[in-house]
């Protein structure tokens, strides 16, 4: 294969133009992303949280703790076994359950939805086991 100065360099500017379409993000970020630096355990199934931006939330998670996942939780020693996870920069439980950071962040907007969506594990949760006996 021979290519000429002229055509060495069309090449190239094709493949540059080809990479740089590629290769742009695909999505925006329009959110903040936000971390979880510090947790306190404050009252039954309550954390209170502090960010990284310095805003701070305080959490009962008892509305919340339905389902295969976060059921378990209700377990007070097992919902006291909570951890932060630093390098994800949110809390974590021993059984995998955690909660994205911006969630937590944005608790009192996102709240009800959260409930909402428990409700529903729980009854699925229900009616699974009413469909095995």
């Amino acid at each position: 294969m021979s290519c000429s100065v002229t055509g060495s360099s069309y090449n190239l500017a094709i493949l540059r133009s080809r990479l740089l379409r590629y290769n742009r993000p695909r999505y925006n970020v329009t959110h903040a992303i936000h971390r979880v630096t510090r947790f306190e355990i404050v009252g039954p199934y309550t954390l209170a949280l502090s960010f990284e931006d310095g805003t701070e939330q305080r959490i009962d998670f008892r509305p919340v703790l339905e389902g295969e996942l976060l059921g378990p939780l209700k377990n007070t020693n097992v919902f006291n076994a909570v951890t932060l996870d630093k390098e994800a920069g949110t809390i974590t439980w021993p059984n995998g359950a955690d909660f994205d950071p911006s969630t937590l962040h944005d608790w009192p907007q996102v709240r009800d939805q959260f409930v909402r969506m428990a409700r529903r594990w729980s009854e699925q949760e229900t009616s699974t086991r009413r469909t095995a006996r």
